[in-house]
């Protein structure tokens, strides 16, 4: 069968997106039931037995369109106006269109000649006769009037529109249900709309059935013999095929086609017209029937709930033009994700899937854009299908809404960076529910829409970029050090906890993450106590408030290391003098060129203190070195060291557990010392000499000054940031021995008042 590329049938806009499902819909279900279609990059390609010439004598002549009928909307045609003076009903438009519409003699239009006459006769069953003249203006606003097959005037009440719904949905033929189940779910719990279609197929006073009806009037002939209406050639071969443009027609696609709405800035002056091709409009319609809804029942659910094919709600994020109000309900109605597929299939397939509309999120189906992002990215989604193309339908120009796409999203394979998202599935629903009560601070949304935007990258780019998981790391660390600190949060979010060692696997190069794992793992007891406001015990993690341990303060990283390192050598002198509970051991020691990284102030701040708050909620094993070998950022190979401070040498060994003698003599263990951390902070000079003098009584050699005397030692600024640098330097776990080591090797020729790492 002939490949036939309809050019002008592409993602975008929604409107064309969901032409090219109409037309295939149709070509399979009228024309060749065994045509096949495929997504390019310059659009469908649709494989069947036509030819392009045959293709357009079909649509011109031979397609019968779907009988697109609202009854349940007052503009949908059937009802009218009352005009009290004249005594008559008032001439509707779309009322005078219906009535050409039911009384065509072409056979192609014998269907929806069939489901005009059927709504009509049960809207007349469900009516009541009325006299128009003894009825009060309010009386007949609270009524929708139709004219009855004798004359009369009929009635039916508004307000119960569910009831009006169940009837239709009963009673009429199989033809107009197609447009009823695209527009509605009937629910136990009353009407859903799609919204796909508005407001239950329509936009405000833009009713779609008669905005279809009124096109597709514009273009197909209404009665047996009569020619095709002038220009539908030219229009049909531009939409199908981007031929050469033609003339367009005044008109509107409504919410999928914003470009063509008009209005200010779309036109060479201040205002461009809306001017629409009649066959787009049509043909959308037709495919918009693709994503019919169906009441289904989810398991272990107590009633039905509307489930509509690759609909969602909001989500405002991974796009930079989504502010924080465009997923409240009164500015979205919804996301929709067009799914495009490479492979070429079938009609049975597309509507197999279509109709499916699996977006499977971990354990549970997509609710959000956020969500369906996850599923797109971890196969949640039906196989064959390639890339989704988001779409948000958002409140633009007063209260027209409009499809504006958001991104394409390829269908990925699972990996670690996007499970990282089901370890917090369960704690970011808390998040997300805390955020829907409106009492949040500011900066807890800000936080959470930056963790939004990372899973939303990590989506879109799978494991190409380690930067976009590291993203997702350090937005979850700077949203539970917004929890740690704010009381109205705790009351609705449990701290953070059971994170795997994947999340420090997938950070990214450099010092940063490897120092936050050191200083994460600091204890026990654990460091985190000194950060949050925590109770840790074998039951898990609880907020304890008002607890006088924490003195991380959120301020600048080294004054919190300094803070914490000061505090946790306090109370590891007033608690216990076992050498096993030293305050400073870690499941994880910093590499040594890490630390002269962090002394010399050549890491960044602001990665590290994120990431380190992330790492306070990882399973304690996680914090423990790998046996095997390993390429993460936390246990990657030593690398070669440069200059450590001297004077930061002398002090760290100060604040370790145990020293090793000379010639393996007897191991001399050491007991922290808080006086000596206030004097590293006040007075780092004094410390140094202190440590000098303290290391020679215990035996240990010490080389206090260089050539001719002069002592070499770190330059101390008059402030506290370098002070305190050195103070925080201390509290990182590092290796004892290669410490001990350097001090030996250094000599009366150490002129640049610093010490090399061991050759080992």
């Amino acid at each position: 069968m002939p490949d036939l590329l309809l050019g002008g049938c592409t993602p975008l806009p929604l409107a064309s997106g969901l032409k090219a499902l109409g037309v295939f819909r149709l070509v399979a279900e009228q024309l060749d039931g065994d045509a096949r279609a495929a997504w390019t990059e310059v659009g469908l390609k649709l494989t069947c037995s036509a030819d392009r010439e045959r293709l357009l004598t079909f649509f011109l002549e031979e397609y019968r369109p779907t009988p697109f009928l609202a009854p349940w909307n007052g503009g949908s045609g059937f009802f009218y106006k009352w005009d009290s003076r004249k005594r008559q009903f008032k001439q509707r438009e779309a009322c005078e269109l219906l009535e050409t519409l039911a009384a065509s003699t072409h056979p192609r239009l014998k269907a929806l000649v069939s489901a005009i006459a059927a709504v009509r006769t049960e809207l007349e069953r469900l009516s009541e006769t009325i006299d128009p003249d003894r009825c009060s203006k309010s009386e007949l606003d609270s009524r929708l009037l139709l004219k009855g097959s004798d004359g009369t005037v009929r009635a039916i009440q508004r307000g119960n529109k569910d009831a009006l719904l169940r009837m239709l949905r009963a009673r009429l033929p199989d033809d107009v249900l197609l447009w009823l189940d695209s527009a509605f779910v009937l629910g136990e719990d009353g009407q859903v709309t799609l919204p796909l279609l508005g407001s239950g197929g329509n936009d405000g006073n833009l009713d779609y059935s008669i905005t279809a009806l009124s096109n597709l009037r514009r273009v197909v002939a209404i009665d047996e013999g009569e020619p095709v209406p002038d220009g539908a050639a030219g229009l049909l071969r531009w939409s199908l095929f981007a031929d050469e443009p033609v003339g367009l027609d005044s008109g509107t696609a409504g919410q999928f086609d914003p470009g063509a709405t008009g209005g200010p800035n779309s036109g060479p002056g201040f205002w461009g017209k809306s001017l629409v091709n009649p066959w787009d409009i049509v043909l959308t319609f037709e495919g918009a029937l693709l994503f019919a809804g169906a009441a289904v029942r989810r398991f272990n659910a107590g009633s039905a709930r509307a489930a509509f094919p690759f609909c969602v709600t909001t989500t405002a994020a991974g796009d930079g033009t989504l502010a924080a109000a465009d997923a409240s309900t009164s500015e979205s109605r919804a996301e929709v994700w067009m799914p495009l597929w490479s492979r070429s299939l079938s009609y049975p397939e597309v509507r197999a899937f279509l109709g499916e509309g699996r977006a499977q999120a971990g354990r549970t189906q997509a609710q959000s854009g956020v969500d369906f992002a996850r599923a797109v990215a971890s196969l949640g989604v039906d196989r064959g299908i390639d890339e989704f193309q988001r779409f948000g339908l958002f409140k633009r120009a007063g209260r027209m809404y409009v499809a504006a796409p958001l991104g394409r999203y390829r269908v990925r394979g699972d990996s670690n960076a996007i499970r990282l998202v089901g370890e917090i599935e369960s704690w970011l629903a808390r998040v997300r529910a805390a955020a829907r009560t409106g009492r949040m601070p500011a900066r807890f949304s800000s936080a959470l829409r930056r963790i939004d935007d990372a899973i939303f990258e990590l989506a879109r780019t799978g494991r190409e970029n380690w930067w976009h998981a590291e993203r997702l790391v350090r937005a979850v660390g700077r949203l539970a050090e917004i929890s740690a600190i704010s009381p109205g949060v705790q009351e609705l979010v449990p701290p953070l906890r059971g994170l795997s060692r994947r999340w420090i696997e997938v950070c990214g190069p450099g010092p940063e993450p490897r120092l936050a794992v050191a200083l994460a793992s600091v204890g026990p007891p654990s460091i985190r106590r000194n950060v949050e406001p925590v109770e840790i015990s074998d039951r898990g993690v609880k907020w304890q408030p008002r607890t006088p341990a924490v003195v991380w303060r959120g301020r600048a990283l080294e004054t919190d290391m300094a803070n914490v390192l000061e505090r946790r050598v306090v109370d590891a002198l007033a608690e216990t003098a076992d050498i096993s509970g030293h305050p400073l051991l870690g499941g994880r020691e910093a590499e040594l060129d890490d630390v002269r990284a962090f002394l010399a102030g050549e890491v960044d701040d602001e990665r590290l203190t994120e990431l380190f708050r992330a790492f306070l909620a990882l399973e304690p094993d996680a914090l423990q070195p790998q046996r095997e070998n390993n390429n993460g950022p936390a246990s990657g190979p030593v690398q070669q060291t440069r200059a450590l401070p001297r004077d930061y040498v002398l002090l760290r060994l100060m604040f370790t557990p145990k020293l090793h003698g000379l010639h393996g003599g007897e191991v001399i263990r050491m007991e922290p010392r808080p006086e000596l951390v206030r004097l590293v902070r006040v007075n780092p000079q004094r410390a140094v000499d202190f440590a000098v003098h303290r290391l020679r009584i215990l035996g240990l050699p010490v080389f206090s000054k260089g050539p001719g005397g002069s002592r070499r030692s770190l330059d101390f600024l008059p402030g506290h940031t370098e002070r305190d640098r050195l103070a925080a330097a201390l509290l990182l776990p590092v290796p004892t021995l290669p410490l001990q080591r350097l001090l030996l090797a250094a000599g009366e020729d150490d002129t640049e008042g610093s010490l090399q790492k061991e050759a080992s």
